[in-house]
């Protein structure tokens, strides 16, 4: 439950985040940055305790989206 919670306060926060840093203080971008990894994070724990209940499902899909972001960054 708690997970629930901390992904709520995040999308929450990220809603006053991004247009701070982008219109006020950029400075705010680490904190961004840390926001947006935990609510991620979170987002992704979330679909796969809920939604995948397949251990071989789970494995498949963390490694395309491992690969997903690994190309994203090419």
């Amino acid at each position: 439950m708690l997970h629930w919670w901390i992904e709520r306060i995040t999308s929450v926060a990220l809603l006053f985040l991004v247009p701070f840093t982008i219109f006020v203080d950029a400075r705010f971008i680490v904190v961004l940055a840390a926001c947006l990894a935990v609510h991620v994070h979170h987002g992704f724990d979330s679909i796969f305790m809920d939604y995948v209940h397949n251990d071989g499902a789970k494995k498949a899909l963390l490694n395309l989206i491992t690969l997903a972001v690994l190309a994203s960054e090419a």
